[in-house]
């Protein structure tokens, strides 16, 4: 047999099979012989290079998944006894000796004692390759988050993204294309024209953003993104890795107190959050950063953990008015949202029960500032640490009146909906749904209004038949 494939071997080497298939990438290629006749057709010219189709199908998504299935993200992840499986198989292959062995009896008994010591050792060697596999498991996710980001921002400045109907303009393209705003800090001056605002639709940090600004009457565009492609957006948009992002004439701005403080000086006198006497102003932005630093980041985690048992209802609220492709990413990817989500906000276990102790202790404090009778916290007049306070206590309380919809008691877990409740009957979550009812209107209108925006707006409800 072995000099009879050897001849085979020759056989198939000494034909001839013709020309190179292809002698470059754009050169003449020449098709295989015939199977049958074994005659060789003649070569054929190839189309030179063309341009890609305009592409009207959204492939995106499946690149995405491609992207978690490359890093096994929806595989079962190997486990350190598949490993030794495997080893297990290899050692029972190399067992078996080629029949027909040139070897005397006393020999093969050698060189099976040989064998075996040495499969004791690889054995021992196995369990060692098993632990660092379950070592390099546990840097999985974060490859895979690595990757999936990066894929992510080769897709938000691809250039086929401009031609989906729901993002119909990247961010570089409405900054050459929108007229802004131009305020004189200092004057109040306001020029007709339209800001632009990136937010994540449901954070509470963006809703303190987006009240300022349909407060103050002032048009902007919100660019909505899901969590992950927001900090590709804000750094494009050069505010930084975060949101919210103002884009104004004079530059991004990356911070919501910042934002609040930008477009207070861009309004009326009188209409300002801020007050004009130094002491008052710093108690006000000393209680606006207790705010910002405590009750929001605890708030904040503390509602993500309640959401992340009942993801599939959080994401029908978490992606409004996003563009299409991120909502699908996000769903399918949510393993590695999800991973992506408890690392950037610090997210362990048991670390609700911390955060939500915090909360209770913010809102007591604001409770106690009530107590005297005043209308506000800061006195007489609606300023920036009632709507910061408020803003901000929006994770638990979940106000009916919102830049987005926001998911009620009725559709919310359990436990959710029971801690949706205590915060709402406590003084300081009254408050703050009071001052959304109340002020969460702009000036001169009875209903919020709605700001100009780079989405489809969301269908209406089918009336009743």
């Amino acid at each position: 047999m072995g000099r009879a494939g050897k001849r085979l071997e020759t056989a198939v080497r000494d034909r001839l099979m013709g020309e190179a298939p292809v002698l470059q990438w754009d050169g003449a290629v020449a098709l295989a012989p015939h199977h049958e006749r074994g005659d060789r057709l003649e070569q054929v010219e190839p189309v030179g290079r063309a341009d890609a189709l305009a592409v009207h199908v959204d492939h995106r998504t499946q690149r995405v998944q491609e992207c978690l299935a490359r890093f096994g993200v929806l595989e079962r992840p190997q486990r350190p006894r598949d490993c030794l499986q495997v080893d297990a198989g290899a050692d029972a292959a190399l067992a078996q000796a080629p029949a027909g062995s040139a070897q005397t009896g006393e020999q093969a008994r050698v060189d099976r004692e040989a064998e075996q010591q040495r499969h004791a050792g690889e054995r021992g060697g196995a369990q060692q390759r098993a632990d660092l596999a379950a070592e390099a498991a546990a840097g999985d996710e974060d490859e895979a988050l690595d990757a999936l980001w990066e894929l992510v921002e080769e897709l938000h400045r691809d250039a086929a993204a401009e031609r989906v109907p729901d993002d119909a303009r990247t961010l570089d393209a409405f900054w050459t294309s929108a007229s802004y705003l131009a305020a004189d800090p200092s004057k109040g001056v306001i020029l007709r024209s339209v800001l632009r605002l990136v937010t994540i639709p449901i954070s509470h940090y963006c809703e303190k953003a987006r009240w300022s600004l349909e407060r103050a009457g002032l048009e902007y565009r919100e660019e909505r993104h899901v969590q992950g492609v927001h900090r590709i957006a804000a750094r494009r948009a050069r505010g930084g890795a975060t949101v919210p992002v103002l884009v104004t004439p004079g530059g991004a701005i990356g911070d919501s107190a910042e934002i609040l403080a930008w477009v207070d000086r861009a309004v009326e006198p009188e209409r300002r959050l801020f007050p004009r006497q130094p002491d008052a102003r710093r108690d006000a932005e000393a209680l606006c950063a207790r705010f910002d630093g405590r009750l929001g980041p605890c708030a904040r985690r503390l509602i993500y953990v309640h959401m992340f048992t009942q993801h599939e209802m959080m994401l029908g609220f978490n992606n409004e008015g996003v563009p299409v492709w991120e909502d699908r990413a996000i769903r399918w990817g949510w393993p590695v949202a999800r991973r992506f989500v408890e690392r950037a906000l610090g997210i362990g276990p048991g670390v609700e029960v911390g955060d939500e102790a915090v909360v209770w202790r913010e809102f007591d404090f604001v409770a106690g500032l009530l107590e005297d009778g005043r209308p506000y916290l800061g006195g007489e007049r609606f300023g920036a640490a009632d709507l910061t306070f408020a803003a901000l206590s929006a994770a638990v309380i979940v106000p009916p009146v919102y830049g987005v919809p926001l998911p009620q008691p009725e559709v919310l877990s359990q436990a959710t909906a029971n801690l949706v409740a205590r915060a709402r009957e406590h003084p300081a979550g009254a408050f703050a749904l009071r001052m959304f009812a109340e002020q969460r209107r702009p000036a001169g209108g009875s209903e919020p209004r709605v700001p100009q925006r780079d989405v489809a707006p969301a269908p209406s409800p089918r009336p009743a038949a």
